[in-house]
């Protein structure tokens, strides 16, 4: 175990446990089968890590979907960034299993979704709970940038972080046979394929999103983001309606 601790950079990003940092074995290339442990403090460095993970997800089929998906998780360690006030950036990890899962989280320990979306004063008196800014968070356009000063950092992404990358992961885990998990402040939720559920937690300070897709069932990606982006301009040519959800 604490060979595998090593491997996936645990003791890298917690210097309180520096003296066990010391390596008796050889490193071997990680191949497709995981990302280590990666902190990330800039937006430069988020479509690489996004790549890294990628050839994990899809590194058992070949299908449809990998620039799509890419963006998704791209925008969502640009929104820990650019959002979270986090003194520690963004770490992200992913594992591939042999159950035929890949699972994988983003993290920051920043201001939390709440707040940050009390700074939307369209959606400011929606958001009074952690609960209520988790559901909120999920919808399409609510999570990116409201005041769009840092949008031509990301000009080459399809969704321009517009608050995307969030609902769009979330219906490809769950579509695929997987799960996403969001947890901010006093509030978690998991959504898969039967629903939403609400798990009790103690707290954390920031945000984490953990997810599982089924690599098996990676065909399916394709007819996901068709639908999506049929859904989204409909949702865009909408004037004073509510716009459709996807979770």
């Amino acid at each position: 175990m604490n060979r595998y601790i090593q491997r996936v950079n645990f003791f890298n990003c917690c210097p309180g446990f520096a003296q066990q940092r010391e390596e008796s074995f050889q490193r071997h290339d990680a191949g497709g089968r995981f990302v280590p442990i990666t902190e990330i403090y800039s937006m430069d460095n988020t479509d690489a890590v996004a790549q890294d993970i990628i050839r994990v997800i899809f590194s058992q089929m070949v299908a449809p979907g990998e620039s799509e998906v890419k963006t998704a998780l791209s925008e969502l360690m640009d929104n820990a960034l650019q959002h979270s006030s986090s003194l520690i950036g963004c770490i992200a990890q992913t594992q591939l299993y042999r159950n035929s899962f890949v699972d994988g989280v983003i993290l920051d320990c920043g201001i939390g979704i709440r707040q940050h979306l009390r700074g939307n004063i369209k959606i400011s008196a929606e958001v009074t709970t952690d609960a209520k800014a988790l559901l909120k968070a999920l919808e399409p356009h609510i999570s990116g940038t409201h005041n769009r000063k840092k949008d031509f950092e990301r000009r080459e992404n399809r969704y321009n972080n517009a608050g995307l990358g969030l609902s769009i992961c979330c219906e490809i885990m769950k579509r695929t046979g997987g799960f996403l998990q969001l947890i901010s402040g006093q509030a978690c939720v998991i959504i898969d394929p039967k629903g939403i559920q609400h798990i009790p937690i103690a707290g954390w300070p920031g945000t984490v999103v953990v997810f599982r897709a089924n690599y098996q069932k990676l065909a399916h990606i394709a007819d996901i983001i068709k639908e999506f982006d049929i859904q989204k301009s409909k949702g865009d040519n909408l004037k004073g309606q509510k716009k459709p959800e996807f979770i």
